[in-house]
């Protein structure tokens, strides 16, 4: 069997790109072409993604209830 072997680090970065790309099409109903090749992107570079969007969210949040 021809299997490979992940680290936890490689498949916590994975499930954080993952999630990000989800979050983005629920904020917004499609994907945008800036998430594409999210997958070159750092470890850091993930978590400011991350944040950012998490951000837009709580503004998009704020704005409903407002």
């Amino acid at each position: 069997m021809v299997g490979e072997i992940i680290s936890e680090s490689q498949a916590t970065s994975i499930g954080i790109r993952i999630q990000v790309k989800l979050d983005e099409l629920i904020r917004t109903g499609t994907v945008q072409n800036s998430f594409i090749g999210i997958g070159h992107l750092t470890a850091d570079e993930l978590e400011d993604l991350r944040a950012r969007c998490e951000e837009r969210a709580k503004a998009v949040a704020r704005e409903g209830t407002g």
